[in-house]
């Protein structure tokens, strides 16, 4: 990995990447995790609205998500453009926008969470973009019926093959942006015996082909993550300590 030169890092992703959940535990008095596991994500994100705080809470969480440690360490500005619920489509729908719209600088560093394939990116009639989680429970679908036939056909075959073309085209791009585009995964790619598939950790884009939160995660330890199942603060800590000290590597 060549040496980069930049003074300002942006990153995207999905909720992980976002820092979603990180601060509504500092703004709150009550064991937050334990009412949030009774309730669903869209409730609570109703709840903090209402109480004029999803703002704080957001800002909060991108403040001490795994990105903002890169930032501190290098010293340079963040901007975590990373959204809750995206998928590794939106993002490539993101920064294609945001290199039109010159909101990306030549002297920027593009840091980029690779998601899971369980999210769905779609664009409706009015040219607005959506995304959503293929379990039945997420209430951002167009409808119940949309979600129940669309599901017949986006097999884990379908999913996963969406997802290996925007790595792909982000490590493309990558390329040409003299590499300034970085991707780290956040989950663990699905096992597969798909060759198209395992060709993703041949990509130079991506730091390191072996790593995500499952390294460092026991998820089903209720300790370890928040209501929502997103790991806690100091899980960021360590996956961007491992991460810097792969780039200062190479």
């Amino acid at each position: 990995m060549q040496k980069l030169n930049f003074d300002r890092i942006i990153s995207y992703g999905c909720s992980i990447t976002s820092g979603f959940e990180l601060g509504d535990v500092i703004i709150t008095d009550i064991d937050v995790d334990t009412y949030k596991r009774k309730s669903s994500i869209q409730h609570w994100i109703e709840c903090l609205k209402e109480k004029n705080v999803l703002e704080k809470v957001d800002m909060i969480g991108r403040q001490i998500a795994w990105p903002k440690y890169i930032a501190k360490h290098y010293n340079v500005e963040l901007d975590n453009r990373a959204i809750v619920g995206g998928s590794i489509q939106s993002t490539v729908y993101q920064i294609e926008h945001d290199l039109i719209n010159n909101k990306i600088n030549d002297n920027d560093l593009i840091l980029v969470g690779i998601t899971d394939t369980s999210k769905f990116f779609w664009i409706d009639d009015n040219n607005i973009s959506h995304h959503a989680n293929m379990g039945g429970i997420d209430t951002r679908w167009p409808s119940k019926t949309f979600h129940k036939e669309f599901i017949k056909f986006s097999n884990q075959h379908h999913l996963q093959f969406n997802w290996y073309q925007s790595i792909k085209h982000l490590d493309m791009l990558s390329d040409k942006l003299n590499n300034r585009l970085l991707q780290q995964f956040v989950f663990k790619p699905m096992d597969t015996t798909d060759i198209l598939i395992n060709t993703v950790y041949n990509f130079k884009s991506i730091i390191d082909k072996n790593y995500s939160f499952d390294n460092i995660v026991d998820w089903s330890d209720l300790r370890n993550v928040h209501g929502y199942q997103h790991p806690k603060v100091q899980f960021h800590k360590q996956f961007a300590e491992h991460i810097l000290g792969v780039l200062n590597e190479n």
